[in-house]
């Protein structure tokens, strides 16, 4: 009987770590000046894995725009000094930032003697240090006019960017180039649009799916444009023919958006009908090692779509949960902030809701993120004269949304162009804040904490960063994968050794996946490895774990009670 204290203490501990979280909030810190000088700082840019972050951005040097960057390992609260990343002493813009554990790539545009071209950069360590400056990677071709628009997307060590160029000068041409190391080395880029004019593109990636959406003149009418679309099934290796997503004969289409989660791809975009903006969606899934799209699934997605403006769709996407953010005006220049949102991977949508509706007092400009159990929506507001950052955060994938707050802190200088990421229950923000006569501007970070009941996936590589056992068992939806990473994000992400832990995993992990990638005996072993893990994460995430201890301190009380005595004579 001396082991019941024992037994009662163990299951006070199990009932303890067990009990879920009931509050749900995001809490976000002061805001802090990220960049130094006293030239203007633009076009900047964040990335988060884990507990690192790494910002990026323009800075304006002796007559030049260089690009600058700094990186944080406590989750954003401090930054480390600003590093320039490249070394070439001429003109550059538009610096994209993905991050993948420690593995960071940053991708730009940068003037060459008479064109620009897509150049990189690339971490191992979080942004600590870079590639030699004077070595940037080229990624886009050496012939033809500018390249611009360029977008980046990563999923654990692959990451694929795609551009806008024109090869000679008569039409823009939608290009791309994957890596498959984290960056360190480059292929060759090709175009995978057709021969006709086309830009804004966008590209997102999954595991090794990766698909890329961008708006295309139409065939019958050069003058008007429609979204277009291709995609990858091998990490951007290689490509397929592009297609339409809309039908070829809709009204005039632009800023198009795309996520993927697993299978599953959602794109929205503008349409204009002659008079008024409307946002529409489309949806198709990965089957088979192809995508294909059906027009009549093209749905409109606002409510009372006469005599209003809605445009500058935003989407962000976790399993089948999709959120959409667009801006709404109406003809006296009354602006919303409209959301909807689909559990059925773009299947059907909610009624649209209203995050601000506070009349002209907000830009077009804004963001979307979303987890599995959280989702932040942030953009400029202008109170009176001042421009402010604001956010509002749902936890129910959409539903609902708390009352917009503001995350900065300047009371004499606008603020804009909010830029977001988030990995775990971490969230950094960076804007620029521009001085009363817009001569300067200074780039500012906040970062916030999500705590509460639910449990957060990782937007980092395959599976949400859970790289081994997506390679097991085929999937990142694969429902053992969804088991181990609600543990991980719910029960280690929560302390310091756990996170440790994951940080630690983050850098082994792709090179364990990768050798048991194409061993299926190897796999099979990984798979009877990973099933105990899997039983206990189960139990425990879903409450069950105290009541099997309970059985099993229970079948060994009564095992030890009455257990045959031991005898005394042979």
């Amino acid at each position: 009987m001396k082991r019941i204290p024992m037994y009662a203490f163990l299951f006070l501990m199990v009932m303890f770590i067990s009990l879920p979280a009931h509050a749900q909030s995001i809490t976000w810190n002061t805001d802090q000046m990220l960049s130094v000088s006293t030239e203007i700082h633009t076009h900047h840019n964040v990335a988060v894995s884990g507990d690192r972050a790494v910002a990026v951005w323009v800075n304006r040097i002796d007559g030049f725009t260089r690009i600058f960057a700094s990186y944080s390992t406590d989750r954003g609260e401090t930054w480390s000094a600003p590093q320039l990343i490249e070394n070439r002493t001429a003109h550059a813009r538009n610096p994209r930032v993905a991050m993948s554990g420690s593995k960071v790539v940053v991708i730009w545009e940068q003037m060459t003697p008479t064109i620009y071209k897509v150049y990189a950069n690339y971490s191992t360590n979080g942004g600590a240090t870079w590639l030699a400056t004077a070595s940037p990677l080229v990624l886009s071709e050496t012939t033809g006019w500018d390249v611009s628009q360029t977008s980046v997307a990563i999923s654990g060590d692959r990451v694929v960017v795609v551009w806008r160029q024109s090869p000679d000068g008569t039409y823009e041409g939608i290009y791309a180039n994957r890596s498959s190391d984290s960056g360190a080395t480059w292929g060759t880029s090709f175009q995978i649009s057709d021969y006709t004019s086309a830009d804004v593109p966008q590209v997102a990636i999954s595991g090794s799916n990766v698909v890329a959406v961008w708006r295309q003149s139409a065939p019958a009418n050069d003058n008007y444009f429609l979204v277009r679309t291709n995609y990858s099934t091998n990490g951007g290796a290689t490509w397929q023919d592009a297609a339409w997503i809309e039908n070829p004969t809709a009204e005039e289409s632009s800023r198009p958006q795309v996520a993927v989660s697993g299978n599953n791809v959602v794109a929205v975009w503008d349409t204009w009908d002659g008079s008024y903006l409307h946002i529409h969606s489309n949806r198709a899934a990965f089957s088979g090692g192809a995508l294909a799209w059906n027009t009549a699934n093209v749905q409109l997605l606002e409510e009372d779509e006469t005599d209003y403006y809605d445009y500058d769709a935003k989407i962000a996407m976790s399993g089948n949960d999709v959120i959409v953010l667009w801006q709404r005006e109406d003809i006296g220049g009354n602006l919303w902030l409209q959301t909807v949102r689909s559990g059925n991977a773009g299947s059907s949508w909610s009624s649209p809701a209203t995050l601000d509706s506070n009349a002209a007092s907000f830009q077009p400009l804004h963001q979307l993120i979303m987890t599995d159990r959280y989702a932040v929506a942030i953009w400029q507001y202008r109170d009176v004269f001042i421009g402010k950052i604001r956010v509002s955060s749902s936890f129910d994938r959409g539903e609902n949304w708390t009352d917009p707050e503001t995350i900065e802190n300047s009371t004499i200088y606008d603020s804009g162009n909010p830029q977001i990421a988030a990995s775990g229950n971490n969230i950094v923000s960076v804007y620029s804040t521009w001085d009363s006569d817009e001569s300067e501007s200074i780039i500012y970070a906040n970062s916030a904490s999500y705590s509460g009941g639910g449990f957060i996936v990782l937007a980092d590589g395959g599976g949400g960063g859970c790289f081994i056992a997506t390679t097991a068992f085929g999937s990142p939806m694969a429902g053992q994968v969804d088991i181990l990473r609600k543990f991980r994000d719910g029960y280690l992400l929560t302390n310091g050794p756990g996170r440790k832990f994951v940080d630690w995993y983050y850098q082994n992990g792709p090179a364990a996946a990768k050798f048991i990638e194409n061993k299926p005996l190897a796999k099979a072993f990984v798979q009877a490895s990973l099933y105990p893990l899997v039983g206990f994460s189960f139990l425990l995430i879903n409450g069950y774990l105290p009541f099997v201890m309970i059985g099993l301190m229970l079948a060994a009380l009564i095992f030890f009670r009455f257990r045959p005595g031991k005898s005394g004579a042979r």
